[in-house]
Parts: C-alpha cells; structure tokens; sequence
C-alpha cells in the first residue's frame, strides 16, 4: 500500500504526518474483492447533536425513526467529528482525512480536485454515484460534489436552502430509476439547523411563551442570542428554553425524513410505515447498507454558547451514528468512533483495495461484533480572523481543550458535560494529550485552500449566517 496523501498544491505534508503518527498509522483498505457489493447509502443530518437521538444512550422521545433503525442496526453511541462546521467536516468524512490536512477550515473553502473522495473512488469502481443535498452550497461551492455523477446542484443560480422533504423527493425518484450496477447515494438534510421554523412539536411545546422566538427563529437572531442590541434575543432560561423546543422540532423533522427514505429502500420502521407500497429502488438487485450519521452538533446555551462552528465542547462535536447492514446482526457499540472513520468503513463495504491513505479505521470488524481498539481523537474550530481557534484531543474518558494559551482537561466519565476543569500537570496522561495536541496545533493556522472566496459565495455564505 503506497502511504502517499493526495494533497492540496502548496501543503507541506511532513509536519501534519508527524503529528498525526502519534495517533494512528495511516492506513489504507485491503482485502480481495467479494462477490457482495451493496449499495451503500449515506444521510448526513446536518447540526444533529447526539443527545437528541434516544439510541444514543439519552431519552427524549424526539426519534422513534431512528432509534427503531438503531435497533435493526449497529448503533455507535460515542460518535463525534473533527470538526463542528458544515463543510470542513463532510470533507472530513469524504476523504478520511483530518482539515488540516485536506484543507477546508470553514464553510468559504474548496476541497481541492486532488483528493480522493469516497464517490470518486466508488465510480471509479463501477458503483453509480448521486447527491441530493440540502444546502446547495456544498456541491457547486465548496466542491464536495466531486465524483457524484448525478447532483441536485451544479450551479449557484440558486443557493436557497431547501427543506428535507423536497431533497427526500429527488433521491427517491432517483431510487426509483433502473440501473444495473450498485449505487452510493448521499442525502443531506439541514431542517436541524438554523433558520428554526415553528414546527408542531415546537408550537406544543412552547405553549404560553410569547417570546421573540415565538414564531420560529432566523438565524442571525440566534447568532446574536444576549448581544446588548434591542433585536437580539435575551439571554435567560426562558428564551433558551424556547431555542431548545424550536431546535427539538428540526430533529423530529429530519426523523420523518429518516423513516421515509428508509421505507423507499424497503425498511419499513414501525408506525412509520406507510398505508401504500413504496418503491424499492431497482437495479443491481443487491442489498443496501444505510447509514445515518450529522455533520456536527450544537450548543444551545451550555458553556455560554449557542451554534457550533468556534465550539469543542462535546454538545458540538458528538454526533449521531447508525450504520445498518442487512447482514449483520443489530449490535450497540460504546467505544469511541469518529466522522472520519466512514471513509475506510463504505470502501470496505464496497470490497475495494485502495492505496489512498486515511486518519480513520474501517468499522466494519465492530459491526460484525469484533471490539473497536481504544483511539485517540482530535478536533479542532473553524478559522476566522481574531478568534480563539481551539484543538481538543480525546482518548478513553480523558480530554484536553486548548484555548489560546490556555489548556485543561476533564474526565468525560465522571463529567459529561465538561464543568470542571483539570490541570494539565496533575497527571501525565493529561500531559502527553496536550503535547499531541499541540503539536497538531502547530502544524498550520491557515487553510491549505488559499484562494479568496468570491463575493458571490460570500454573499451566498452571509445569507447562510456563515459570514457577518
């Protein structure tokens, strides 16, 4: 297996494989290629954070859909990404590789055409790629759409976010199309996300509030939660009450979405199952791996914070992970697994031999029941001008947060939610976790895509409330 990364023109390699090897040795897929290659399809449910999915170890009732598919499934309970920002962490998750290295740091740069990405090696392997997203963007902006033949964007003449349904509706016809080869789909939704519309289960749950988020929430109102400005929203337990209802709605959204998709790949879950017959998607006639995973997570108020693309705490960087394979046995696994991992785990499926190198480890081996190793994890915050850029490293129950020139730990087993801190001297563990993380920290501040976005995508971005 050759250990060479493809790269961004410009990025010296060196320093980031340094810091890396202290973790993982970058590893490649292997194996002859099977008779079984499934069709392989992929939802990332964007800003979903994992305390809102009940199979991932919580109870809050918002996610019947999922916590049934979990219950058919392997369901990862302790999931999280490299990063809590939209496009640097898909790309995390399509090239295997941690930002730093593939080089998207914030939602205003491209991934470079010399990355391997998961659809461009699977059609190069004879599979039928198409992404149906939510967030055009993504595909004609921030160049995530290499490799997928089929795209619902390829353009800017329209960078409105569209609601899940109608993203739902293309993938699905496009389910329904013959074909005589297998298929890798990918399906974003971003109904989680701010602008928060006033859903049903929001309106309930609000009740006699008639706050300023009464009637749902743009998303420079929720940016600007607390700021002494008379149209910002204040902040106190009542309004961030109200931001946890409006944000609970988007999830019991994007968990219909979930249960309607899987109905048209032949998953019928529960009381979700339709009084019609859906389409089963035609062509190879192989089975269909589905995995349900988000992008990142949110705070809603913890640490003082509301969003997530400056945020390490874990309310933004644990994610949902369900991976269902028709031929495995349902399992729950509570080790430690991340956004990257995926690139190695869909290749595997598919039975491909690849050289292209990778942070992440193929979690197959544990859905097939064999335990994860312990790993340890790195994420960081997207850039900006003038702001603190923190690195958290995770390994077993311990975690180091670097903040500017300030670090600390915490230990995740006896303090979850991260309220007391430790010193980084009071134990060597702590120690070498802040040596690593530093060392990663020091292998680059700026992208390795340098090019300056034009103001057309920074126009596109401030619509967004990616860019002020």
């Amino acid at each position: 297996m050759s250990s060479s990364l493809p790269h961004a023109p410009g990025t010296t390699l060196a320093p980031w494989l340094l810091a890396l090897a202290a973790l993982v040795p970058l590893t490649g897929c292997s194996g002859d290629q099977p008779a079984r290659r499934p069709n392989i399809v992929l939802v990332t449910i964007d800003t979903l954070r994992a305390d809102r999915v009940d199979s991932m170890g919580f109870e809050r009732g918002l996610t019947p859909a999922m916590d049934e598919l979990a219950a058919k499934s392997a369901a990862f309970r302790d999931a999280i990404t490299p990063i809590a920002t939209t496009g640097p962490a898909h790309a995390s998750l399509f090239t295997g590789l941690p930002p730093r290295i593939h080089g998207l740091r914030w939602n205003g740069n491209d991934l470079a055409p010399d990355f391997a990405t998961l659809a461009g090696l699977l059609n190069d392997e004879g599979y039928d790629t198409a992404a149906f997203v939510s967030m055009p963007l993504m595909l004609h902006g921030m160049n995530l759409g290499q490799g997928f033949i089929t795209r619902s964007d390829i353009s800017a003449e329209n960078d409105q976010i569209r609601p899940g349904s109608e993203t739902n509706r293309m993938a699905i016809e496009w389910l329904q199309q013959d074909r005589d080869k297998p298929y890798f789909l990918w399906v974003h939704y971003f109904d989680v996300h701010t602008p928060f519309e006033l859903t049903e289960h929001a309106e309930q749950h609000l009740g006699d509030y008639q706050g300023k988020l009464r009637n749902g929430a743009s998303t420079h109102e929720v940016q600007h939660m607390g700021e002494p400005n008379p149209k910002a929203v204040p902040w106190n337990d009542t309004e961030l009450t109200a931001l946890g209802h409006l944000y609970d709605g988007g999830v019991t959204t994007a968990d219909a979405l979930v249960a309607e998709l899987s109905l048209a790949l032949g998953i019928e879950l529960g009381q979700h199952k339709s009084g019609k017959a859906q389409p089963i998607p035609k062509g190879s006639g192989s089975e269909t791996v589905l995995i349900v995973t988000a992008d990142h997570g949110e705070l809603l108020g913890e640490h003082n914070h509301q969003g997530h693309g400056f945020q390490v705490w874990q309310e933004a960087l644990r994610i949902p992970l369900i991976i269902h394979d028709p031929s495995a046995a349902p399992i729950q696994i509570d080790e430690r697994v991340g956004l990257m991992d995926l690139f190695p785990t869909v290749l595997e499926f598919a039975g491909l031999q690849s050289s292209t190198a990778t942070a992440g480890r193929s979690l197959v081996p544990a859905i097939r029941g064999e335990s994860p190793l312990p790993k340890t994890y790195l994420a960081e915050s997207r850039t900006s001008p003038g702001r603190i850029q923190p690195v958290a490293i995770l390994k077993g129950d311990l975690k180091v947060v670097l903040m500017g020139n300030d670090a600390f730990g915490f230990d995740l087993s006896q303090d979850p939610t991260e309220q007391t801190r430790l010193d980084i001297d009071s134990s060597p563990e702590l120690t070498e976790l802040a040596e690593i993380a530093r060392a990663y920290e020091a292998t680059g501040e700026e992208s390795t895509t340098s090019e300056k976005p034009s103001q057309e995508r920074l126009d596109s971005l401030k619509a967004l409330g990616y860019v002020e």
